[in-house]
């Protein structure tokens, strides 16, 4: 998303005029470099500040549209999980007008990604910011802005006092889990909007040379695992690991442009390009991360449909279908961890 979001802000401050410039132009210009590096530094809401006034000064600017719109769901994020912070420390004053200052900013975003769309139908850029907010919304292990979890755990089961309060807020997080899972299923729905415009196949070799948006591939896997639909030959988890291979190569090849072309002369040149590899490492590591977690859930479901738990979330007459389903599933995730294990393994300098 940084990236992303970096780009087209460079390229609008590139294409100024040049020549003596108005106060409003400087201004603008002064507030869309403050945005950019706000952003980049997680300082959202002083983001959401400066590109809401950038938008003032220019209401039709693409760059400066989308900037508010990532800048006010990434700011969203972040006050829903001060304020479940404050709400544990009993705080509700204050948390709550944390909350209303999130969902307003929710609000923002979805407006400047709309009118964005508006702006430029067949670039993708907004369809992006839209799934990426949808599926961090979907996908965060907090309790807001959605309840995260709809069966009480473990400790609140064995606490008569705890799990009857838990109760009544049942149907509250019933309906919350439910908007979760429609925010994840527009996530992917965003996410395809935006690969449609590759023009080679998926599984083709050439795909990574002209791959347009490898972070959607990225996201999008994702989104399908946590959905995690098994019916039919082509099931999400199989997407997944497809759209993950993409993410992979893709990661592989700019990793190696870096090794192999970036400046490395001077001390600040080869600072630059240690932190761009950390940057490509760190991505390996933290979607093998994910796929472990993803493997660890699988197991867990696969010793409670064999051992018929009262807690399996899986209905006595699916159990013996799910266990096949899971079998194939664990196949898939060995696969894409082991592909992922060989991408980060060390590669040997060619011998003259």
């Amino acid at each position: 998303m940084r990236s992303t979001l970096l780009a087209v802000v460079a390229a609008a401050l590139a294409g100024c005029a040049a020549g003596e410039k108005s106060p409003d132009e400087k201004e603008w210009e002064a507030q869309m470099y403050l945005g950019e590096q706000m952003f980049k530094n997680s300082k959202f809401e002083d983001a959401v500040r400066a590109y809401r006034r950038a938008v003032q000064l220019k209401p039709d600017n693409y760059q400066a549209t989308i900037g508010l719109g990532a800048s006010c769901s990434e700011a969203s994020l972040t006050l829903y999980v001060e304020a479940e912070r404050l709400l544990a420390v009993r705080q509700r004053d204050v948390a709550k007008r944390n909350i209303d200052r999130a969902d307003e900013y929710v609000l923002m975003a979805k407006k400047c990604f709309a009118r964005g769309l508006e702006m430029r139908p067949n670039d993708r850029v907004a369809n992006y910011n839209l799934g990426l907010m949808y599926y961090k919304r979907a996908t965060t292990p907090y309790n807001l802005p959605y309840p995260s979890q709809l069966e009480p755990p473990d400790e609140v089961r064995r606490d008569a006092v705890a799990l009857a309060k838990w109760m009544e807020t049942y149907e509250a997080r019933k309906v919350g889990v439910e908007a979760r899972r429609n925010e994840r299923d527009e996530a992917i729905s965003q996410f395809l909007q935006v690969l449609k415009i590759e023009k080679v196949a998926l599984d083709a070799p050439t795909h990574v040379t002209h791959c347009a948006s490898p972070q959607a591939h990225r996201y999008l896997a994702l989104a399908l695992l946590t959905r995690g639909n098994w019916e039919g030959t082509e099931n999400d988890t199989e997407l997944a690991r497809r759209h993950l291979s993409v993410f992979l190569a893709w990661v592989l090849a700019v990793r190696q442009h870096i090794v192999e072309k970036a400046p490395n002369k001077s001390a600040e040149e080869k600072a630059q390009k240690e932190k761009e590899l950390e940057f490509f490492d760190r991505e390996l590591l933290d979607l093998k991360e994910i796929l472990l977690g993803w493997r660890e859930g699988l197991n867990s479901l696969e010793r409670q449909c064999r051992l018929n738990t009262e807690d399996c979330p899986v209905p006595r007459e699916k159990r013996a279908a799910r266990l096949d389903a899971i079998a194939r599933e664990m196949l898939i995730i060995e696969a894409t961890i082991q592909q992922y294990e060989e991408a980060r393994k060390p590669k040997l300098p060619k011998k003259p």
